[in-house]
């Protein structure tokens, strides 16, 4: 994994990104290796320039009716995106995944504090927590009870400090980023309100989000999870601008629908 080993001054340009790029037959595999470096290219669109001398691996495999088939395996989006990430990734392509997943449940759990203290006793790290039950998580965040929900938790018991969080944001180019790698850190610099002073560094946007525009592409979606990485550019103008409640109710309607 050495893609992606840059101090946190240096910046993922187009030509760096093309160049970490070539070191990957395959997407899947820049993605999984030099992560910063692919979702750079994603958040700026260059993945056509960084990614033409990769090989496509589901192009002539997944036709409509073989996604369908795939697809028809799976109750919810996100075990079929985990299940079968190229067939995933073709019907994204295609435009074929409304038909897709038009079997699949898409009713939202509404959670209580109760449950989401239940469901964070499993887990010993609030990044577990997020990656193994990410509605639960995503649930609590909203709620603002992440803390009280994960008390028990290893990486509850770091007490940030402005120097502290400053030293994590340096970290990661976009607040999307930090809230996916380091969630506890980025609730907490969201609760001392200094959000605006430690993130800015990160790069601004390649383009000027309107709050219309991200509540139209959360409600495309059916997870937040699905949003994050179908569009992370547009989640994070969502989270600077304090849209992403609004955001997840429109997902949420779109589910319920």
């Amino acid at each position: 994994m050495t893609g992606n080993k840059r101090g946190p001054k240096e910046k993922w340009t187009l030509e760096a990104c093309k160049a970490d790029a070539l070191k990957y037959s395959y997407k899947k595999a820049w993605q999984k290796s030099s992560y910063t470096a692919y979702r750079k290219a994603l958040d700026h669109n260059w993945m056509n320039e960084c990614c033409s001398h990769m090989e496509v691996r589901w192009e002539q495999k997944w036709s409509k009716e073989a996604c369908i088939s795939s697809a028809s395996q799976y109750n919810n989006i996100t075990a079929w995106m985990r299940a079968c990430p190229g067939a995933y990734a073709a019907a994204q392509k295609e435009g074929w995944k409304k038909e897709c997943c038009s079997h699949m449940e898409t009713k939202k759990t509404e959670w209580c504090i109760t449950q989401l203290k239940a469901s964070a006793s499993n887990f010993k790290s609030i990044k577990a927590w997020q990656r193994d039950q990410p509605a639960a998580y995503a649930a609590a965040w909203r709620k603002g009870v992440i803390e009280e929900c994960c008390k028990h938790m290893d990486n509850s018991r770091r007490k940030h400090t402005r120097e502290s969080l400053s030293n994590i944001a340096n970290q990661h180019e976009s607040r999307s980023q930090w809230f996916w790698d380091d969630p506890g850190s980025y609730s907490s610099a969201r609760k001392k309100n200094l959000l605006d002073e430690v993130c800015g560094h990160m790069d601004p946007f390649l383009k000027q989000w309107s709050k219309e525009e991200c509540l139209n592409s959360a409600s495309s979606h059916t997870s937040e999870e699905e949003w994050f990485k179908d569009s992370p550019a547009i989640f994070d103008a969502a989270l600077k601008n304090g849209w992403i409640d609004e955001c997840v109710d429109a997902i949420n309607r779109n589910s319920d629908g």
